[in-house]
């Protein structure tokens, strides 16, 4: 419990915000990969927007086709 932070944010049409989820929020962590993040955030994004759907796997081949080699470590 130490060693994990999460803050989930709750925003609502207009702009109010309210915590779902909390644990140590004001925790200072390191993101191992803030890449993921980024790559997490555009998913959810066009799931929202209904241009993805949850449920549907991504394939490797859709994966790679936006691959930068570089940018992950080599990680890929």
């Amino acid at each position: 419990p130490g060693d994990v932070a999460i803050q989930v944010v709750s925003v609502a049409p207009d702009g109010t915000q309210k915590a779902a989820l909390s644990h140590n929020p004001a925790q200072p962590m390191p993101l191992a990969s803030s890449m993921k993040v980024v790559v997490l955030a555009a998913y959810a994004r066009a799931v929202a927007a209904g241009t993805l759907r949850a449920d549907t796997p991504v394939t490797l081949a859709e994966w790679e086709a936006f691959y930068l080699p570089g940018l992950d470590g080599d990680a890929h």
